[in-house]
């Protein structure tokens, strides 16, 4: 209709495909409605696509007779994908290209090919719980379709006598706002350490068919679904964002909240989300669930500085809660015996430890960074900014000022533990491969880190044997920071 429209003199076969195609009568002097009632987030598209076509100039004396309305779907209030409009801008290209090619009996052959070469089935569902269900099997194997998609299509089907629109607008949207931008994928990457809370044996393809069987059994409404998918929600962000809930207090929250800051294999999260959900909720003691936590963070710096791969340590965490409570409910002592348990997932001693932290290169680790801003907190009330950077004091490529070092020397420690301090990102690009003497007087005087500043204080130089002073140093340090090893 846009394109006959504009192409042709006469306006009539256009006016005839919108009044038959896209709007319908609802009765004598009454507005008329659109046949195609899109979603509510396609709404406010949709409806300015139409308009726009109405108001052509073509179609003015005739909207003039009889007093022609029409009545749009209000709009949702949301913002609107943009993929309404882009298609269609497609589509009318489409269009205009095949009519300059063949003319109307070019656009007459595709018009009748989309009305009658095109099947379309409707389906109607009796059974409120069918839905998904048919959906994934027509589905198979075409768009891909995340669990976020399938629990939301599960969700509505169970509304009953809710209005959909209500529940949407009350309880639905909410939940999914509260996980923020959509492209950042936390909304759909909660449902598996979710579903795994109260199904650990499931694997990520069937934790659907898991939660919505659950849901099934228990019989619940689509607002009983929400307020039982938003009960870890809180924990979940604290660990994926560093946002933490209400109910926490100072010492328990600043115990998880380090799991968000070391990036924590994403395999603890089941664990995680449920400590933080019964400390809020006072279903566990404090002192315990710091203590479980405290366990739970030596064991994971340790592999992770010692370089022990974190795949299949799913295999520890999807019953760690149950295997702790069972032995004498989740504290300190049960979360070591049941990560003990576990000869596969070796768990470092205070030997191996120390000497990893005195000899490997640890640069380039996601864990080096978090190493040093905890250990810096040690020296006082600094406020590690996000921009804190790694620091060389010995270059990378050292030049000039740092004959001390043989070329061998420079390759075997500058990425070591001892050889790295923490500066903003400004301060670090700023510094490159200066002299000792020149970066001493920068780390004294303008870092922000206490840590850096008594690092200069105590180095008036930077040698081999002083490197390896600090490693020792560091060592020590690191070992009363994570002291849980093995007991063995």
């Amino acid at each position: 209709a846009s394109v006959l429209v504009e192409k042709q003199k006469d306006p009539s076969e256009a006016w005839e495909l919108i009044t038959r195609m896209i709007l319908r009568s609802t009765g004598v002097g009454k507005p008329m409605i659109l046949k195609l009632q899109p979603s509510r987030a396609d709404r406010e598209p949709m409806n300015r696509i139409i308009r726009d076509l109405l108001d052509k100039p073509a179609f003015t004396d005739i909207r003039t007779q009889g007093g022609f309305a029409v009545e749009y779907p209000s709009d949702s209030g949301q913002k609107p994908s943009g993929k309404i409009e882009a298609n269609f801008k497609l589509a009318r290209k489409f269009f205009i290209e095949e009519f300059d090619q063949g003319g109307d009996e070019q656009l007459a052959n595709l018009r009748r090919a989309l009305q009658f070469q095109l099947s379309v089935v409707l389906i109607n569902v009796k059974d409120k719980l069918s839905g998904p269900k048919i959906f994934d099997s027509l589905n198979a194997g075409q768009q891909k379709m995340t669990v976020g998609d399938l629990v939301r299509n599960d969700v509505f089907a169970r509304a009953g006598n809710s209005p959909v629109e209500l529940v949407e607008e009350q309880n639905w949207r909410p939940f999914v706002s509260a996980f923020g931008n959509p492209d950042d994928g936390l909304f759909d990457n909660y449902f598996f350490p979710f579903g795994l809370i109260a199904h650990p044996d499931e694997k990520k393809s069937d934790i659907y068919q898991a939660l919505r069987q659950g849901w099934a059994r228990e019989d619940l409404s689509a607002i009983e679904v929400i307020d039982r998918l938003r009960r870890f929600q809180p924990d979940y962000l604290m660990f994926a964002i560093g946002a933490v809930p209400d109910g926490l207090t100072k010492s328990a929250a600043k115990a998880l909240v380090r799991f968000h800051s070391m990036d924590a294999p994403g395999a603890a999260l089941p664990f995680l989300m449920r400590l933080s959900h019964e400390l809020r909720t006072d279903q566990i003691a404090i002192a315990d669930g710091i203590g479980a936590a405290a366990v739970l963070e030596s064991f994971l710096v340790r592999r992770l500085v010692c370089g022990h791969l974190s795949s299949g340590m799913h295999l520890i965490f999807k019953d760690l809660w149950n295997d702790a409570s069972v032995i004498g409910g989740v504290n300190a002592e049960t979360v070591q015996a049941v990560l003990e348990s576990h000869h596969a997932y070796k768990w470092p001693n205070n030997e191996e430890f120390a000497d990893q932290l005195r000899n490997r290169p640890l640069f380039g680790l996601k864990i080096t960074r978090y190493l040093l801003l905890e250990l810096n907190a040690e020296f006082g009330a600094d406020i590690p900014g996000p921009d804190a950077q790694l620091e060389h004091v010995l270059p990378q490529t050292a030049r000039e000022g740092w004959s001390a070092f043989t070329e061998a020397q420079q390759f075997q420690m500058k990425h070591r533990l001892a050889n790295l301090v923490l500066l903003t990102g400004s301060m670090n690009s700023g510094l490159g491969n200066s002299s000792y003497a020149d970066k001493r007087d920068h780390y004294l005087n303008k870092s922000g880190y206490g840590m850096t500043r008594r690092f200069a204080e105590e180095f008036s130089d930077w040698t081999p044997a002083l490197l390896e002073q600090r490693s020792a140093s560091l060592a020590e340090l690191c070992l009363r920071r994570w002291p849980y090893a093995p007991s063995g």
